[in-house]
């Protein structure tokens, strides 16, 4: 949560990062809950279940860190608010 503070200082932007990690996160969990589902009705050895379903979250944890790493430009967002904090003052 600290992190967003320090790369946009609009509260609309801090908005709207809260908002997209917090769907993607949302959506992350509904992903895993639903193989966790699949998987523990289609293969039966607990073993199997427990690796599969730990790849999943892995592949799924590291998909949406890295759509959020990519589309939010972090750098450009400080040189903005740095500009913009300058200008209002």
């Amino acid at each position: 949560m600290s992190l967003i503070n320090t790369i946009t200082r609009s509260s609309r932007k801090r908005e709207l990062l809260n908002n997209n990690r917090n769907g993607f996160t949302s959506v992350a969990n509904i992903i895993i809950l639903f193989s966790a589902l699949i998987l523990f009705e289609v293969i039966d050895d607990q073993v199997t279940q427990f690796r599969i379903l730990g790849f999943i979250a892995v592949g799924v944890g590291f998909g949406a860190s890295l759509f959020y790493m990519i589309t939010i430009r972090e750098i450009p967002l400080r040189n903005l608010a740095s500009t913009l904090n300058k200008a209002y003052k």
